[in-house]
């Protein structure tokens, strides 16, 4: 896997001239005030070795520019990395190219008389680790527009981003015995985030952390947050919110609820948002499945424009939304924290769901169901927030049925269709209102993939 000089390629220009004026070579025109010429030199690019799909180039210019690299698996160079800050040294990552491949890239450079095309050149990506699954793509009638960032578990663990191809474009391996629930590509755009936890006793979960690695696939920092589980958020500024065990003595025995737990990133400062024994009581509310938990909060997910939190919890079968600022329980959706009446919906809700999305009032859930009912749904509702109603709006039930014990999500796209981790089962399905699977990827048996979400682009300004 480190063996660069197999793949990638790095080559040294004694000097690429950039003409400023007009005419000539690759100028991208303008009014011909700048006349000096710019030089392009010490140029390279390899593949990274913690990430063999990313290529790193380098190189230096003779005068303070800003800079960027177009690039692609042709001579298409279909992809653009963002600008560098104006400087003469530069060093950018060509993100998204798929493994055991040519790169064909150019370096452009910002000037005063428009775009400067030069230097192009070609380098390789590796192959990857030999523990990471070869997913297959089955369906490809409307392949995906984006970048699909999730996680796995099985042979290989840790997050990892799949292109519209259900090609692996980007991965790193988390080799210390934690599961990856959640992987998300930071506010900043130069890392991902993910969650390194332990589901299980207590004294089991120790160490839970939240760790951001940077796209060349160097750890830049790892958060540990007590007792933390299935899921966390980014919040604007980069703190971190996440769930975790919140553990007390009930009749004389521990119990374990839930609550979230925000953490400092500049500090290592920590505190409460909210906890599942602020709002219930375990004597009224709460599944008994012969363990020691008693809510089990497994997903989370954070609404900007209302400074709100939206909480999953199997045990009540519940979602609840949190105001962030008070921690005040605003309203609860199905099971036993339920404020809504129910429309067109003759069960009234789902059974032991995890992941969700509310988006604007369509609220899409991956309802797990029981191993009685050996069957996940999907569901949308419209929600009326002043009326409190849910109104069943979409049930999808695949044929034959396919049943997720764990985990689970789903991630709306535009025009309608929602694309589907059915975790457990290592499966990956896009589809589209009428209940078609239009887009599918599938893992080898074994492999399960952990909650999902689709990104523009890998690079953000």
């Amino acid at each position: 896997m480190h063996n660069l000089a197999l793949m990638s390629i790095s080559m040294t220009l004694a000097g690429a001239l950039v003409s400023c004026g007009n005419g000539g070579g690759t100028n991208g025109g303008g009014s011909g005030e700048d006349d000096d010429a710019i030089l392009v030199s010490e140029l390279s690019a390899e593949a990274v070795a913690d990430v063999t799909t990313v290529v790193r180039v380098r190189f230096t210019t003779s005068e303070p520019v800003r800079a960027r690299v177009e690039f692609g698996d042709d001579e298409l160079r279909d992809h653009t990395t963002g600008w560098t800050e104006a400087g003469t040294s530069h060093e950018l990552l060509l993100l998204g190219m798929t493994p055991d491949g040519e790169v064909s890239y150019q370096v452009v450079l910002e000037l005063s008389s428009g775009e400067q095309r030069e230097a192009p050149g070609t380098a390789h990506t590796g192959s990857l680790p030999s523990s990471f699954p070869r997913s297959d793509l089955t369906v490809d009638t409307e392949p995906i527009d984006g970048w699909i960032l999730t996680t796995l578990a099985g042979n290989a663990s840790g997050p990892v981003i799949y292109d519209g191809r259900g090609q692996l474009v980007w991965y790193h391996v988390e080799d210390r015995g934690f599961n990856t629930y959640r992987a998300r590509l930071a506010r900043d755009g130069k890392a991902v985030l993910y969650n390194a936890v332990a589901i299980g006793l207590p004294e089991e979960v120790g160490g839970s952390r939240v760790v951001r690695v940077g796209l060349d696939g160097v750890i830049e920092a790892e958060y540990e947050i007590a007792l933390a589980t299935h899921d966390f958020v980014e919040l604007p500024g980069g703190n971190i919110v996440s769930i975790a065990y919140d553990v007390r003595e009930h009749d004389g025995e521990e119990l374990r609820g839930d609550r979230l737990a925000f953490h400092n990133v500049h500090t290592g400062g920590s505190s409460t948002v909210w906890s599942t024994w602020d709002s219930f009581d375990p004597d009224l509310v709460g599944y008994d499945d012969g363990d020691d938990t008693w809510t089990h909060a497994n997903a989370l997910d954070y609404h900007e424009s209302e400074d709100a939190f939206y909480v999953s919890m199997r045990d009540l079968g519940s979602i609840v939304k949190i105001d962030a600022l008070t921690g005040e329980l605003l309203w609860g959706i199905s099971g036993q924290a339920n404020d809504f009446s129910f429309i067109d919906d003759e069960t009234e809700g789902w059974e032991y769901q995890h992941q969700f999305e509310l988006v604007g009032d369509q609220l899409t859930v991956f309802d797990n169901g029981d191993s009685d009912r050996a069957s996940s749904y999907i569901r949308t509702y419209t929600l009326d927030t002043e009326a409190m109603t849910a109104e069943l709006t979409w049930l999808h039930e695949s044929v034959p049925p396919h049943y997720v014990w764990a985990l689970g999500d789903v991630d709306t796209l535009e025009g309608g269709d929602v694309l589907v981790s059915w975790a457990t089962l290592g499966l990956l399905q896009r589809i589209d209102p009428e209940g078609e699977v239009v887009w599918e990827l599938t893992s080898p048996l074994g492999s399960a993939c952990g909650y999902v979400t689709v990104e523009d682009s890998l690079y953000k300004d």
